[in-house]
């Protein structure tokens, strides 16, 4: 307990694990919201003016206008899948 040498070892090791910890919840924080992105990007609902576009994109603005035309029962789910700062 008197070894002032000691105690600035552990802390020391306490303060890299820590570090270590820190880098390893941003890295998982960027994975979970790039997955999050992707899901929002396959529910969302049809960009404006969808029925303009005039690329290999349209059969998919259709299909998400018929799906956002149910109703919004992905409203709520949108909206969370948006929020960043979920994590």
């Amino acid at each position: 307990m008197k070894d002032k040498k000691k105690q600035d070892a552990k802390k020391l090791v306490i303060d890299a694990y820590e570090a270590i910890n820190t880098v390893q919840r941003q890295k998982e924080r960027d994975i979970l919201n790039a997955k999050r992105f992707e899901e929002y990007e396959k529910n969302r609902p049809p960009s404006d003016k969808w029925w303009e576009v005039k690329t290999a994109n349209f059969n998919a603005e259709v299909v998400r206008n018929r799906v956002s035309l149910d109703g919004n029962k992905n409203a709520d789910y949108l909206e969370k899948l948006l929020d960043r700062n979920i994590y």
